[in-house]
């Protein structure tokens, strides 16, 4: 059921993305609303390669320079259409193994400081956060800290947030923002969330053991959850399994 925002007296009402191209298109005119403003966000299909297999493409680069520690992102634009387990999972584990690529890192440490070096106002903000230190060796400390995935979606499901805290527990660091566009006539308004901590759409934080002991047995631990489930849950969880340790060995342990 499509949503509707009342402004006035006008009511705007959501309009869906054709497809991620035209997502990540809206997200890059917002870019500095989304992210933030100290943020630098490169809106590439960089092609980047998780390790002697092929590359993967992404659709964004983004350096975090909120607030510390600063980090970086491969930023994913993906509408909540598509196939999570044949398509938004696979490409969330190829881009974590990535970032475990240290020829990965590499190429794009030099590609970032050049553009970063012939864009005046990126090298700016970055030379505001770097201080004294060179740009060159900023960017280097930068890209061996704070790593992760970032995934805009059009609509942040139940199903995509189970399968995002799975990969964020298993897999490595994935954060997920929601982008929705409304429109009365020719006028666009849009509904997001941004990448600062305190307003970023993440999986509701796990109870404490304390907590745990108040719950029904089968709650209390991943294994006994599992034991719990369908079989069909239960192939699935399997099926994931294998990816991430096909992809991102000793992952899970």
């Amino acid at each position: 059921m499509a949503e509707s925002i009342l402004i006035g007296i006008r009511s705007f009402r959501q309009k869906d993305f054709e497809n991620e191209r035209e997502l990540g298109d809206t997200a890059n005119s917002l870019s500095d609303f989304i992210y933030g403003k100290d943020s630098i966000y490169f809106h590439w299909a960089k092609r980047v390669k998780p390790s002697s297999r092929k590359y993967n493409v992404t659709d964004g680069l983004l350096l975090d320079l909120n607030s510390k520690p600063y980090g970086f992102w491969i930023v994913e634009y993906e509408l909540a259409s598509h196939s999570i387990s044949s398509h938004v999972q696979p490409q969330v584990i190829n881009f974590m193994r990535a970032l475990r690529n240290p020829e990965t890192l590499r190429e794009i440490q030099l590609d970032l400081y050049n553009e970063i070096r012939n864009n005046p106002d990126k090298r700016k903000r970055l030379e505001e956060k770097a201080g004294k230190e060179d740009l060159f060796y900023f960017l280097d400390q930068l890209l061996h800290e704070k790593l992760g995935v970032l995934v805009v979606i059009d609509e942040y499901t139940a199903e995509f947030e189970d399968v995002l805290d799975y990969l964020s527990i298993r897999a490595g660091e994935v954060r997920v923002l929601e982008l929705k566009r409304y429109t009365h006539g020719d006028e666009n308004v849009y509904r997001f969330n941004t990448l600062s901590l305190d307003e970023t759409v993440t999986p509701a934080p796990r109870k404490s053991k304390q907590d745990a002991r108040e719950r029904p047995l089968h709650h209390r631990t991943w294994e006994a959850r599992i034991a719990w489930a369908s079989p069909h849950v239960k192939e699935w969880v399997e099926t994931v399994k294998g990816k991430i340790l096909t992809a991102v060995p000793n992952a899970i342990h």
